[in-house]
């Protein structure tokens, strides 16, 4: 092979998996500082999992030892993956410590944790509460209260351990989001886009923020997607048809507006494949529809609001269209529209504000610290990737008939959350970084051989940027009048 010559993927492979040894070193020092901080405050919970954890990683290397390097680089991504987000729980956890406890980062976290706890007691003194009363949250997914309540009795209640296990889900996301690649794009781009994302520090960070459920939510959607790529691919395939479902199912529990794009992306996909006229669409396309029918149909019998109902309430912003109980018809808790103002922004400036973040770009209802997200030090990575990722997606949707269904749903979910968001827009946009990322290799490799398409994104990319933040800074400096919203009848 020359220097000029394109890697092979068994090159890549290769390469990827040379750093499993390192990586494995990384995860081990990063576990066993968590656990012997967890010990230093009485708390065994962390150390327990993680032994598991490894455990069960061993067991994975040593199930899939002959089955070549791509086994190998996978083990390498979960472990880097691993160890970047074990850091950021000892500093994370360290810091809200410091500012007032684990939970005053994030209200929901607390929630979170409390329910969980009291799930815990209740299935000690054998009672099964339902998890579709809405006196328990109040709301219509509470599946990872209980993935949290089962952790907090297997190992012990720790919120320490809550968010190494939100760490621990953030490696297994990223494990998916490289085995997902591997179905879109060429070797070489997918071990780009999985170190990239397995060592993206605002991921690690949101993964180890608190005891949230994001990072659950993201490993189940890519797994999802995985399975059905996986059936699509094997034209039928039985075992990952029952692993979507269960991937499905969790998802609706744990995060309902997120397997909207799930499916979403699954309707689009097969309507692509039927025009492209892909092999085996028609049969991959009846197996996980009626996976999903089936999932669907248990689901609404249990009591459960339909995919259909989740979405629309999602784009009206309505938690549930119509009051099914006292507790939500309750004006106390009912979720609240927008203030008129932040509605009449333009979608143009949403969707700026969206990408690039200065809130100048389209002002919310009020002074909320949370639109100043482009002040962030993780926003300046999100801005590098952005001209390599317009490249990608731009080349992408041009020749890659796997990737376009992807392309085309992380930006329909991008303009979904554009008109939803009002002010979070930094916890919404990690949905989208694997989709970024992915997009981000394939205008890496590209730059090379098309250095001017990649010079013209990146000055059109500064410009916006820098006007936005020029806009931000001169409204700091000459406020607008407040405005006055009329009361809601």
């Amino acid at each position: 092979m020359t220097s000029g010559d394109a890697p092979s993927p068994g090159h890549a492979l290769d390469r990827l998996s040379s750093w499993a040894w390192p990586a494995a070193l990384a995860a081990f020092v990063a576990a066993a500082a968590v656990a012997l901080r967890g010990i230093a405050f009485e708390d065994a919970a962390p150390g327990r999992l993680l032994l598991d954890v490894f455990l069960c990683a061993l067991l994975a290397h040593v199930a899939t030892r002959g089955r070549g390097p791509q086994a190998r680089a996978t083990l390498t991504i979960f472990l880097a993956a691993l160890a970047v987000r074990l850091l950021a729980v000892l500093v994370l956890d360290e810091w809200t410590a410091r500012v007032g406890g684990p939970f005053v980062v994030s209200p929901d976290a607390a929630g979170y944790d409390f329910w969980a706890r009291r799930l815990l007691d209740s299935w000690t003194l054998g009672e099964w509460p339902d998890i579709r009363r809405p006196d328990m949250t109040g709301r219509w997914e509470v599946g990872f209260e209980h993935v949290l309540a089962a952790a907090y009795g297997i190992f012990g209640e720790s919120s320490l351990l809550g968010r190494t296990l939100g760490g621990v889900f953030g490696a297994l996301a990223a494990v998916f989001v490289w085995l997902v690649s591997l179905e879109l794009v060429p070797v070489r781009v997918a071990a780009w886009a999985g170190a990239a994302y397995a060592l993206w520090p605002p991921s690690a960070a949101w993964s180890a923020w608190s005891v949230l459920r994001d990072s659950l939510v993201w490993a189940l959607l890519y797994a999802g997607i995985w399975c059905a790529l996986r059936v699509a691919r094997d034209h039928g395939g039985y075992a990952f048809a029952l692993a979507f479902a269960g991937a499905f199912l969790a998802l609706r529990l744990v995060r309902a507006y997120a397997a909207i794009f799930l499916v979403a992306g699954l309707v689009l996909a097969f309507a692509l494949g039927l025009v492209s006229r892909w092999k085996g669409i028609g049969r991959s396309a009846l197996l996980l529809g009626s996976v999903l029918f089936g999932v669907e149909a248990v689901l609404t019998v249990a009591g459960f609001h339909s995919i259909a109902r989740v979405a629309i309430a999602v784009v009206r912003r309505d938690a549930i269209l119509q009051p099914w109980s006292e507790f939500e018809s309750n004006p106390k808790y009912a979720v609240r529209r927008p203030h008129a103002h932040y509605l009449k922004a333009s979608l143009v400036g949403n969707a700026a504000r969206f990408a690039l973040g200065p809130p100048a770009w389209a002002p919310t209802g009020s002074d909320d610290e949370r639109s100043m997200d482009w002040l962030l030090p993780t926003m300046w990575l999100w801005y590098a990737i952005l001209p390599l990722s317009a490249v990608g997606f731009v080349l992408g949707l041009a020749r890659s008939s796997a990737f376009r269904p992807i392309a085309v749903v992380a930006l329909g979910l991008a303009f979904l959350l554009t008109i939803a968001g009002e002010g979070a827009f930094y916890r919404q946009r990690e949905m989208l970084v694997p989709v970024v990322l992915l997009a981000a290799a394939i205008g890496l490799e590209s730059a090379v051989r098309h250095p001017r398409a990649l010079a013209l994104a990146a000055v059109a990319w500064v410009f916006l940027l820098g006007a936005g933040i020029a806009c931000d800074l001169r409204l700091r400096a000459f406020p607008a009048a407040p405005v006055e919203v009329a009361p809601r009848r």
